[in-house]
């Protein structure tokens, strides 16, 4: 029975690949100091490479070495920005070439260091340096993320990014909090989260959150899908082959401008 399930979930996964491969093109519109349009991960659960973009206190948890390759797209061209991440357990390297996500190219390098300070508690800071046009030069970001687990099945994290609020073009980018919580399954291999973020000096009706769960069948194939309050809801699909895993991912966009339509997100391949 295993296997017959193996098999659909195999085959589902290459007609999602092929369906956010060739949907018709739309444009996403990411920050003025985003990082690549990647399939979003939860502040407490996420466990892969590409966490260190979100909370790099989780890196303490992460893989003892990995290495991965990222291209992300917005539209049916498979042109977009292009990743490269180095880590091993607590430490991240990475350097992104960024153009899709406001037009305007520069070249983003993210260095992220995460420890245990407490006992199931974790702290990890991330520094962000730019480099591309008058907009972004000698531009950096600074990010520092927590991570406690009072017991084995639950997470609670808060992250705050944009501490030092840089300055683009004039404009100040306001530090961005963000609070987390994760229960994990592991005899199911399911992870629900949900996380919620504000700017300072917004009201709490501004409050932005996403719900996400994950599941993973065999060790080998892991299903994800997340619902944001602003429409969105992104699918993501990954497949790990011995220490090679493959993803995709996409979204779904509920307004009159882009409802119903899928855009290729996320190929990383690397170990975990």
């Amino acid at each position: 029975m295993l296997h017959i399930i193996q098999a659909i979930m195999k085959y589902l996964f290459v007609m999602v690949c092929l369906i956010l491969l060739l949907a018709p093109s739309i444009f996403a519109q990411g920050d003025i100091d985003s990082d690549m349009d990647v399939f979003s991960q939860s502040i407490a659960t996420g466990d892969d490479i590409s966490v260190g973009f979100f909370n790099p206190a989780n890196l303490a948890n992460g893989p003892m070495m990995a290495l991965r390759y990222m291209h992300a797209t917005t539209d049916s061209t498979i042109k977009g920005d292009d990743g490269f991440m180095l880590a091993t357990r607590g430490t991240l390297l990475s350097v992104q070439w960024l153009n899709h996500t406001n037009g305007v190219f520069r070249r983003k390098f993210l260095f992220a260091g995460s420890k245990l300070l407490f006992p199931n508690f974790y702290w990890g800071l991330s520094i962000a340096y730019f480099n591309g046009n008058e907009m972004y030069k000698d531009k950096q970001i600074w990010k520092l993320g927590t991570l406690y687990t009072p017991m084995p099945f639950v997470n609670l994290a808060a992250v705050v990014d944009d501490i030092n609020q840089p300055k683009f073009d004039g404009y100040q980018v306001k530090r961005l909090y963000v609070v987390g919580i994760g229960i994990k399954a592991n005899n199911l291999k399911l992870r629900v989260s949900a996380d919620a973020w504000m700017r300072e000096n917004e009201q709490l009706e501004d409050v932005r959150a996403k719900l996400r769960m994950e599941f993973t069948i065999d060790s080998k194939l892991r299903l994800a899908a997340q619902y944001l309050t602003d429409g969105r809801f992104q699918i993501g699909v990954g497949y790990n082959i011995q220490h090679i895993s493959l993803g995709i991912a996409g979204n779904y966009i509920d307004d009159a401008y882009r409802g119903g339509n899928f855009y290729y997100n996320q190929l990383p391949i690397g170990a975990r």
